[in-house]
């Protein structure tokens, strides 16, 4: 798949946030060893920088909901090696790096067999996501109709407790 069956040799740079900084560091550690012991893969080297707290910009924080704890961040650089081309792209997308550099080789024979595999993968893959964005625009769509019927009905829950107080007040005036 590769010139001459030469392995390919790649550096990722992975990026994990969330909270509190210790499980961070040690979820992207398991991580990167997973990746590592994955078919064709074979971790040659990896450095995993500490925590930092995350800070979202003021934009950011004028949408989102308050975030009662503080988020963090960190980021390893790994380098890795794979076998041939499959390897690389399921790392890529089951592990989605924020940068991939291709360190070695310069060039690429690909066959027409390996690549309409790794093409059936990717559309596979894409399937899957597609299904998942549409069940979810489904679900809203539908919290969305249930929470205008709730509100609807306290609304018409309050016109007629208001009603009622207006009618309690004129039976006592007319008394």
């Amino acid at each position: 798949m590769v010139e001459n069956s030469q392995s390919i040799k790649t550096a990722f740079i992975i990026e994990i946030l969330g909270r509190p900084a210790d499980h961070v560091k040690t979820t992207m550690e398991q991580l990167i060893d997973r990746l590592g012991n994955e078919k064709g893969t074979k971790l040659i080297q990896k450095m995993i920088h500490e925590p930092v707290e995350y800070k979202m910009d003021d934009e950011v924080k004028e949408n989102e909901i308050s975030i009662k704890q503080e988020l963090f961040t960190t980021f390893a650089e790994v380098e890795l090696e794979f076998d041939s081309i499959e390897p690389l792209l399921m790392a890529t997308f089951n592990y989605m790096p924020s940068n991939i550099e291709i360190i070695s080789p310069e060039n690429f024979i690909l066959k027409n067999h390996d690549i309409s595999g790794v093409l059936t993968g990717i559309v596979v893959r894409l399937h899957r996501y597609d299904e998942v964005t549409k069940k979810l625009a489904v679900d809203r769509e539908i919290l969305e109709n249930h929470l205008k019927q709730i509100l609807e009905k306290t609304k018409l829950d309050d016109i007629a407790k208001t009603e009622e107080k207006k009618t309690k007040k004129l039976k006592k005036g007319s008394k």
